[in-house]
């Protein structure tokens, strides 16, 4: 038998809803198992019980900004390692030994390796002078910082010509 007001299962012949406490008219079974509601009031619509609201259940969302942001510091990681390898490439591939002629046997010589540098000048095969610090190439402009009170060297450097240009002199990849 079920209530005529909430529509919950209570047992045969009860006159009361132990659910929601409505009055019940008598049902009875006919002599093959079914039911039959003859007495049943119609005046009051059968009003199903509302299904339960649905929990709020954040544990989706807050899974989900977890993981766009590992994925966000994976990304930048990725960016920042691959413009320090475009950068270690860079000067890897300006490695070598280069040389300006400076005309009446005095000459200079960039060598290259890394990112260390060494910037000799010399007179007829006599080192005069001698400068090293740390070399940065980004794309086609070279940066040379010297460990002396120098101060730094800017330039461009040609890879296709294997060229270094610094303070007005080219030097040449030997």
């Amino acid at each position: 038998m079920f209530c005529s007001n909430c529509g919950s299962n209570i047992p045969d012949g009860s006159t009361m809803c132990p659910n929601c406490g409505a009055a019940q008219q008598p049902q009875y079974n006919d002599p093959y198992g079914q039911q039959n509601n003859y007495n049943q009031n119609y005046s009051q619509p059968y009003q199903a019980s509302a299904p339960a609201p649905a929990k709020n259940n954040n544990t989706l969302l807050i899974v989900g900004i977890i993981v766009a942001v590992v994925a966000a510091i994976a990304i930048i990681v990725a960016i920042v390692l691959t413009k320090k390898d475009d950068k270690d490439k860079d000067s890897a591939s300006a490695d070598g030994t280069y040389v300006c002629d400076l005309g009446g046997g005095a000459e200079m010589q960039l060598v290259i390796s890394g990112s260390s540098a060494r910037l000799s000048s010399s007179v007829n095969g006599s080192e005069v002078m001698v400068l090293t610090g740390t070399v940065t190439i980004d794309g086609e402009d070279i940066t040379i910082s010297y460990d002396q009170d120098y101060g730094d060297d800017h330039g461009t450097y040609n890879e296709s010509q294997g060229t270094i240009s610094i303070s007005g002199y080219t030097f040449n990849k030997k």
